[in-house]
């Protein structure tokens, strides 16, 4: 996200949500800006568990004052008075948490709930209201701002839902990301130590028929590393898929383990726990899913879409 952007996210997976909202936000403190979250208890629970597994010291961030989060409904009480909306205490409130985050002029980063929790009370009219709050604070107070809404109650109000879009720069839609539209290939591999090489080969074969180029090695590199964790940590079964759309291709594994991925610092005494930082490095974002009997772990990767590019889906 552009500093100062405002997106919202029209999810149906909590886990997923939780994923790329934490993506956002690590990101933002690896650059060094501040951090706000507004979130229920559950999802600020595991935003800290998310960001902990991405290496952030959330002791040291909250230390210095980088990292900032309130629960969204009693914060939400805080300025909604009789069931309507104090814009000056709003101010008062949000304005006020994102004033001591800008502290030294740094950069903000937010994330918030309550205009979901708003409009699950059936308050579409105050959901709407609360993001034109949050716009004209971005008047006085630039930051950053990323919302989220389930679809399932989104899709219920259709006048209310193209309002929304117009309240903010960018839509991030699950359903749409890689849904039944995209090309995949899928395969699945015995937990055998010959199976990563297996995962590779399969993976630059499909890249092959979709004409990947030059990305078609390091996606098969990323692949070769996640079917390798598989295999050492999960020891499972497990299962490769490719699925690509619109000049964006996302490679995961599924296997049998609820443990998610650690990414550990390199040193000389230890080699081993590298596959995490070059995935990480090679992909443009990463993460994990959690499943029924265990977990997906994925990266996507952005790709150029030749003009006269002939798509071959494989069997």
């Amino acid at each position: 996200m552009a500093h100062g952007a405002h997106v919202v996210d029209f999810y149906a997976s909590v886990a997923d949500l939780t994923q790329r909202a934490c993506s956002y936000l690590a990101h933002a403190l690896d650059e060094g800006a501040a951090v706000v979250i507004v979130a229920t208890p559950a999802h600020l629970q595991a935003f800290g568990e998310l960001l902990a597994a991405r290496g952030v010291d959330l002791a040291a961030a909250r230390a210095e004052g980088r990292l900032l989060s309130a629960d969204a409904a009693r914060t939400l009480s805080r300025f909604v008075v009789d069931g309507a909306i104090d814009e000056g205490r709003f101010e008062e409130v949000v304005g006020g948490l994102l004033r001591s985050a800008a502290a030294g002029g740094r950069r903000i980063a937010a994330y918030g709930e309550m205009v979901q929790l708003l409009w699950e009370q059936g308050e579409v009219g105050g959901a709407l209201e609360l993001e034109t709050c949050w716009n004209r604070l971005a008047g006085s107070q630039p930051f950053s701002l990323y919302c989220a809404y389930r679809s399932e109650s989104i899709d219920e109000h259709a006048e209310g839902r193209e309002a929304i879009e117009r309240l903010h720069d960018s839509l991030v839609d699950e359903r749409a990301s890689f849904g039944d539209s995209a090309e995949r290939a899928l395969s699945e591999f015995p937990c055998h130590r010959g199976a990563a090489r297996a995962a590779r080969h399969f993976a630059l074969e499909v890249l092959r028929r979709w004409e990947m180029g030059a990305r078609a090695e390091e996606v098969a590199v990323v692949v070769t590393e996640l079917a390798s964790n598989a295999l050492r940590h999960a020891k499972s079964p497990f299962t490769v898929e490719l699925a690509r759309r619109d000049g964006r291709l996302r490679a995961s594994v599924r296997d049998g383990s609820e443990q998610p991925p650690v990414v550990r610092e390199l040193t000389n005494e230890r080699y081993s726990g590298r596959g995490l930082v070059v995935v990480a490095r090679l992909a443009s974002d990463w993460g994990y899913d959690f499943l029924d009997g265990g977990k997906a772990v994925w990266a996507e990767f952005d790709y150029e879409v030749a003009a006269d590019a002939v798509q071959v889906a494989p069997t």
